[in-house]
């Protein structure tokens, strides 16, 4: 019972100490609310009820109040709290991002505005404590502009650039995907069916037709095809009303594929002396099937046709920034060399373009060019001809085309032709010598007339006495009279034709004429003379008269077998002889015995001989 009456007693004077209007400072610092609960610390702000709201339209929060534990207003804050924007609206941004201050703990009517459209956005209030509102509904805005993403970008609405990420690589001549928006300010995406173009920085990229986004999006496939290290792409929008248009972040370029057909070769200069020190450069320039510069690759460098020994230098080094890499070629052969480049990192592919190198002779070398005769030894008939070649060539027996050369005699009559003309391809220039009725060596030097180089070899030419045999027709048949009237007749006569020293030149001839192989048949007696003469039988140069020059054989009765073969001895009939060309006429003379009759018949005389000419 006594414990029943205390409890009774405590309650009341408990709900007496709720009742007591004023504060009461009690030991320890503890602040008593006459007539209240006591209030705790802080430790939550509560955020009023919010409504759908516009992204980037300012609203009002109603309040924000500070409460502890227990849900008590903290009369006692008065700060002020950091706004953010939450849940579905995470990304975005609360303006401002700080609140005004709180009075008695509480804050009203604080405007804000949201950048992120979403739905299940909250607001969470913090200053050490947090509060998070209630879930509500941000629509987007009105369309406003357009946004491009490029691959290796996301769209991020409500922030400051409107995306997160950076475009990848891309490489020329790939097709592209890229994603036009119709976004409010705030990169909010909203439902548009405006039709849009595309353009691009790459004044070689292939666009799409232009076409419509579909609830404010839409894909291009767009094919870039110029190496950079940035190229945009912008979204127009081409309606009446348009949106504000959009480029794209730079977007790297790299270069495709070395094409083999694109890369270059280039020799500079073409023509070099053959020198063994000068040299040509080859630039070797990979590109790709847009003309895109191709960097790292290998590149080799060899001679494919030519008939020259070039020497070629090392590399550069891999392909430069500019795909380029260079080789140094030089030789001591004269010729036209072609070069071939392989970009031996790709599979060893041969570049198409080839080119050509062309190693020229140098200067003419005295020492090495040459003089030669051909024959080194003729007569002397004025006719014959002997060839002196010069040929020029460089220090490394490189023929030297192009130059004038002379010739001249160290002694003597020869005489020289004219020069073939200038030195040949294969530094040839000819010249023919000969002589007439000198027997003499002469030796001949030749000079380069161009270059004012005498050259050191010289050729020497003998010139012998000449003898040449001649021959006329092979025989001569003579009709015999059959009736002589006298001892003495000519009984018949025949002509040899002319004796043809044409082409020897004019000049002093002796000729030796024999004749041999006579067959007379018939009776009858031939003796001597056998006249045998040139010119006609008035203007005889010389005969053969003694009988020492006739042999016949024997003779008796008048046996009509009988035959008397005759042979002439040879001798030199003519001297002084100093025509070209002459006439060679022979006689026949019978002597007829008296006290032979001599037969009715017809017979003939057969003479072979030969001709000499001596000069």
């Amino acid at each position: 019972m006594k414990k029943r009456i205390l409890s009774l007693v405590f309650i009341v004077a408990l709900l007496a100490a709720m009742m007591v209007p004023s504060a009461v400072l009690a030991a320890g610092g503890s602040s008593i609310v006459s007539g209240a609960m006591p209030v705790g610390a802080l430790t939550q702000f509560v955020v009023a009820t919010i409504g759908t709201q516009t992204a980037g339209t300012a609203f009002t929060i109603t309040t924000i109040t500070a409460e502890d534990a227990a849900g008590n207003t903290v009369t006692t804050f008065t700060g002020t709290v950091a706004l953010t924007e939450t849940g579905g609206g995470a990304g975005g941004t609360v303006s401002p991002a700080t609140s005004g201050s709180f009075t008695s703990g509480v804050l009203t009517n604080q405007s804000v505005t949201l950048t992120k459209a979403g739905s299940g956005v909250t607001i969470t209030a913090t200053n050490g404590s947090t509060g998070v509102s209630g879930s509500f509904t941000v629509s987007a805005g009105a369309a406003a502009k357009l946004q491009v993403l490029m691959p290796g970008e996301t769209a991020a609405a409500g922030t400051t650039t409107g995306k997160t990420g950076s475009p990848s690589a891309q490489t020329a001549g790939a097709a592209v995907t890229v994603t036009v928006n119709a976004v409010d300010a705030n990169w909010n995406l909203v439902s548009s069916v405006h039709v849009i173009a595309i353009t691009s920085s790459d004044g070689s990229a292939v666009l799409p037709t232009n076409a419509a986004l579909v609830a404010g999006t839409k894909t291009f496939s767009v094919t870039l095809k110029t190496a950079s290290a940035g190229q945009t792409v912008t979204a127009t929008d081409t309606n009446g009303s348009p949106l504000t248009p959009n480029t794209g972040a730079l977007t790297p370029v790299v270069a495709a594929a070395v094409n083999a057909g694109t890369s270059t070769v280039v020799a500079s200069p073409t023509s070099v002396v053959a020198d063994g020190s000068t040299t040509s450069t080859i630039t070797v320039t990979l590109l790709d099937a847009y003309n895109n510069p191709v960097s790292g690759k290998t590149v080799t460098l060899a001679k494919t046709s030519g008939l020259g020994t070039p020497t070629i230098s090392a590399a550069s080094g891999p392909s430069s920034v500019a795909g380029v890499v260079t080789f140094t070629v030089k030789s001591t052969t004269a010729a036209s060399d072609v070069f071939t480049a392989t970009d031996f990192t790709d599979a060893s592919l041969v570049i198409t373009a080839t080119p050509t190198v062309i190693f020229t002779a140098g200067a003419v070398s005295a020492s090495v060019s040459t003089v030669a005769a051909s024959p080194s030894s003729v007569p002397d008939d004025g006719a014959t001809l002997s060839t002196i070649t010069v040929t020029l060539l460089d220090a490394n027996s490189n023929p030297v085309s192009g130059k004038t050369v002379t010739l001249a005699a160290g002694s003597g009559s020869s005489t020289i032709s004219a020069a073939s003309g200038p030195s040949n391809a294969s530094g040839v220039v000819t010249f023919t010598v000969k002589d007439l009725s000198h027997v003499e060596s002469v030796t001949y030097t030749a000079t380069d007339t161009t270059d004012t180089r005498v050259i050191t070899q010289t050729a020497t030419v003998s010139f012998v006495a000449a003898s040449l045999t001649l021959s006329p027709p092979g025989g001569v048949s003579l009709s015999l009279l059959n009736a002589p009237a006298t001892d003495q007749q000519i009984v018949g006569s025949g002509s040899a034709g002319n004796l043809g020293v044409t082409g020897l030149g004019s000049g002093s001839y002796s000729v030796t004429v024999s004749g041999s192989s006579t067959n007379l048949t018939g009776p009858q007696v031939l003796a001597n003379p056998l006249l045998i003469a040139t010119g006609n039988a008035s203007a005889q140069i010389g005969n053969i008269t003694t009988a020492a020059s006739v042999t016949s054989g024997a003779y008796s009765g008048t046996d009509a077998a009988k035959y008397v073969p005759v042979t002439v001895a040879a001798q030199t009939i003519g001297t002084g002889i100093t025509a070209s060309s002459f006439a060679l006429n022979l006689y026949a003379f019978q002597k007829i015995n008296a006290t032979e009759a001599h037969l009715a018949g017809s017979y003939t005389l057969t003479l072979t001989y030969t001709a000499t000419a001596s000069f």
